[in-house]
């Protein structure tokens, strides 16, 4: 079936079923939450008592989870793409060189030479 302009492809991709949580959604409810204030609890008991996975878990769900350290050395430095293109290629060659050339000009200076 063709697809109407601004129509998305993929039609039920984003409306999966979460079931597992309607299925703890419904058991909270039923016990006024009792249930989630004791595992709270028990959570915040394991960590007082040095558990070190409790520890972590109470610090991503209150701070959120710490960002991830980029770190290179002299044999391999990091290096960032400053520039990414979404292009639609017609069949001319030309142009996807262009982007190849620009890619790698990125990639080794770490800026673009063309603009």
């Amino acid at each position: 079936m063709p697809w109407k302009p601004g129509q998305s492809g993929n039609m039920d991709g984003a409306r999966k079923a979460k079931i597992f949580y309607a299925a703890l959604m419904r058991a909270v409810l039923q016990d006024d939450g009792k249930r989630v204030r004791a595992a709270a609890e028990k959570l915040l008991d394991l960590a007082a008592d040095g558990e070190a996975w409790a520890i972590k878990e109470l610090r991503d769900t209150l701070d959120g989870r710490p960002a991830q350290i980029l770190q290179g050395d002299d044999d391999a430095p990091v290096t960032f793409v400053g520039r990414i293109e979404r292009v639609i290629i017609d069949g001319n060659a030309k142009r996807l060189h262009h982007l190849d050339t620009v890619a790698a000009d990125v990639i080794e200076n770490g800026t673009r030479q063309d603009d």
